[in-house]
């Protein structure tokens, strides 16, 4: 189930050949961009290349998933759209990206039995690549009356703070990339995301929270190593920086005066 592929070229021609289905409903070219495309993998020659594709793609980018369901097609799409919406504290309603890989496993984390029980509620398995770039797979429940899916989802304030710190990894990360690129890249790609989400943890309990500021703690970790806030050079000013008696940026220019 493609997202945002790698080549676009070679996707949009997949698209159009293979009669994917927009599951969010978007017919516009653009969405091909933009959109979750159900595009059908065939057991044939082509269907073995079409999966070699997508497998490319995924170890590339964060653009694929595979879902096998008895559903039919159309009834696949209409659930997956309906597994979309979702609802936060406060009637906030928020788009869920089930389609993505790296919000996928988060889903499957943060719901209770009871929401699991009709959510998962698609008949198969759903497969994708996680950070680590390990093949995950997610046994879905048959579709029982007894427990169907009804959207949108209502998530509690903890359910959403979960995802919402999840989803802050995969926007930190490119910054990481740019602030710091060789430190960054001699991270290994799998311990990328589990070496910012510590970084970002470790941030939380010094109260930062600008994101510029949890960046460049992170940028911090990645240059001077983890735990530099508890190193002599660093203790102290990170205790003034948790206080409120210094910014990080007034910490690290006292730093560099040590």
């Amino acid at each position: 189930m493609p997202a945002a592929p790698t080549s676009s070229t070679q996707t949009n021609s997949a698209i159009k050949a293979r009669q994917a289905c927009n599951i969010l409903g978007d017919e516009r070219p653009d969405a091909e961009h933009a959109s979750a495309w159900l595009m059908p993998l065939d057991r044939n020659t082509r269907g073995q290349r079409d999966f070699s594709n997508t497998m490319a793609w995924a170890n590339s980018s964060a653009c694929a998933t595979w879902l096998h369901s008895s559903l039919p097609t159309p009834a696949l799409a209409h659930a997956l759209n309906e597994r979309t919406k979702a609802v936060l504290p406060d009637d906030y309603r928020v788009l869920l990206r089930c389609y993505d890989p790296r919000v996928l496993p988060e889903i499957q984390a943060v719901l209770r039995a009871d929401q699991a029980a009709g959510y998962w509620a698609l008949d198969g398995q759903w497969a994708y690549v996680d950070r680590a770039r390990t093949f995950r797979v997610i046994d879905l429940s048959p579709v029982r009356t007894s427990a169907t899916f009804e959207a949108p989802l209502v998530l509690t304030q903890p359910q959403a703070d979960q995802l919402l710190a999840a989803a802050e990894v995969d926007t930190v990360m490119p910054e990481l990339m740019r602030e710091s690129p060789d430190a960054f890249m001699a991270v290994p790609i799998a311990d990328r995301a589990a070496f910012t989400k510590r970084a970002l943890q470790v941030a939380d309990q010094f109260a930062l929270e600008a994101l510029a500021d949890r960046v460049m703690f992170c940028v911090l970790t990645l240059e001077l190593g983890v735990g530099f806030e508890n190193s002599e050079q660093w203790a102290s000013l990170m205790v003034k920086v948790k206080q409120r008696q210094l910014t990080l940026l007034q910490a690290i220019e006292q730093a560099i005066k040590k």
